[in-house]
């Protein structure tokens, strides 16, 4: 699914993601990424919401994300009930849909200029 690529004035825009991988730029990623407006940040040890865990979690809201995005591959995953309770108590936004909608969503916030954290599976995982 290839996305229209918007100039935000930021350094990072999710060009494409398809079942190779998530196209950022010239580069493809195949597997977990963290990704910021200036920053991407391979997470190999992430191939599924119960990887998460509270430490990664907390070295991205020491950034101030307005939101934290969390792509679970081609199928939306839940949290267990202690994520939920856990990320609830974490004072920020975490919002977890398939990888190809949390792109649109990046790409989407970028552009409206807001600050805006991924943890994106590759769809093949």
């Amino acid at each position: 699914m290839d996305f229209q690529l918007h100039n935000t004035g930021k350094n990072h825009s999710i060009k494409s993601v398809s079942s190779a991988g998530i196209q950022i730029g010239d580069n493809l990623f195949k597997s977990s990424i963290l990704l910021t407006a200036d920053t991407i940040e391979p997470l190999e040890t992430i191939n599924s919401l119960a990887d998460i865990s509270n430490q990664l979690l907390e070295g991205i809201i020491v950034k101030h994300p307005a939101v934290i995005l969390i792509g679970t591959g081609k199928q939306p995953q839940r949290a267990t009930e202690k994520q939920s309770l856990d990320w609830q108590n974490a004072g920020i936004g975490i919002e977890i849909m398939d990888t190809p909608a949390a792109c649109r969503t990046f790409n989407l916030l970028m552009s409206e200029d807001r600050e805006v954290a991924a943890i994106l599976m590759a769809p093949g995982l």
